[in-house]
């Protein structure tokens, strides 16, 4: 592997250490990288020592398409600070193209300041539980302003993915960072923007929705990603963000909504969960993850066990296959089995 590579394309092995060559920008050096799904995110420093987030798409586009992207991606950006999100300066948010890697095609890139580590290393890095919930409280911080906002029936007019990898820390506070791709609502079509693919089929597009644009779905995934990277602060993680919400009235209703997915979950015993478990469909996929969450808390498989569980539990824009879910069915029913009393 050559400590130095030439951009536009991202090759999967750059690591902290690598020197890589960036339009615009020239020799930098990585001091960090976050991988996704579509793209991957680096921390990197500028030959004057400026440091800067940068992220580029992992597939290529049309070049006319990725033009359109980036007004929709200069929007978002300050669609989100207008609702209150607690976003890096607009004008400092920097989309653009690279060169044509083919004819026609080009890859989508976005250069933000650096504010510093992301929520991820920090939850994975905390040493108690009190840390941990406080980095918790200033997620929610960052992203609950936009939950008073105007709505498209159930869903929000703009979307986010607040994950812990999508948010770094600044101070005392919060940022989100991830703008690929802008979650807006087109007026035009009725159509909620997801991912640079868009769904193949209703059931991937509904969850999508769900996920990114409707309130507790957006918090219970949130929570499922908080349980997936410290299954033993579950129940840390649930009481921090019930407080979070129960701070404003006007978020009564998401607190309740929330909080009864909470409380399926927390009661059931587990005969229970190996009769519902093989109901479940891709529809209930976030059941799946839920369900592997409470399980690994209950000490019924380790962490590693959990990451296993989410990576075979991945999808983005088609669905998982019945055998896919049949697997993920039996990967939970299984360890089940190897801690359930016999009758």
């Amino acid at each position: 592997m050559p400590s130095r590579i030439d951009f536009p394309i991202l090759a999967p092995d750059v690591a902290t250490g690598h020197t890589i060559v960036l339009p615009g920008l020239g020799e930098c050096r990585v001091h960090g990288r976050d991988e996704g799904s579509y793209n991957d995110v680096f921390h990197i420093q500028t030959p004057p020592g400026e440091h800067f987030i940068y992220k580029a798409s992992q597939r290529p586009l049309e070049e006319e398409v990725a033009r359109d992207l980036c007004r929709q991606l200069r929007d978002y950006v300050k669609e989100l600070a207008k609702l209150g999100v607690d976003v890096p300066d607009p004008d400092q948010v920097r989309f653009g193209l690279t060169i044509k890697v083919t004819e026609g095609m080009v890859h989508l890139v976005e250069i933000a300041p650096f504010s510093g580590p992301s929520a991820q290393t920090l939850l994975s890095q905390a040493q108690l539980v009190t840390e941990a919930c406080e980095h918790t409280r200033r997620m929610i911080r960052c992203f609950r302003p936009m939950f008073l906002a105007s709505q498209v029936g159930e869903f929000l007019e703009v979307g986010i993915d607040p994950i812990p990898r999508n948010l770094c820390a600044d101070g005392r506070r919060m940022k989100y960072i991830d703008f690929f791709f802008p979650k807006l609502y087109q007026t035009t079509t009725g159509m909620f923007n997801l991912e640079a693919i868009h769904p193949k089929d209703k059931v991937t597009y509904d969850i999508g929705c769900w996920r990114h644009y409707h309130k507790v779905g957006i918090l219970w995934v949130f929570l499922i990603q908080l349980c997936r990277l410290r299954p033993e602060l579950k129940r840390a993680f649930e009481a921090t963000m019930l407080a979070m919400l129960s701070e404003n009235r006007l978020l009564r209703d998401v607190q309740l909504g929330v909080s009864d997915y909470i409380d399926e979950f927390q009661k059931m015993d587990l005969d229970d969960y190996l009769r519902d478990i093989q109901t479940w469909t891709f529809q209930d996929i976030y059941k799946l993850r839920a369900g592997a969450c409470e399980l690994a808390y209950r000490g019924v498989m380790v962490q590693s066990e959990l990451e296993s569980f989410f990576s075979l539990s991945h999808f983005q824009h088609e669905a998982l296959t019945d055998a896919k879910i049949q697997e993920l069915r039996d990967f939970l029913t299984q360890r089940i089995r190897k801690v359930i009393a016999p009758k």
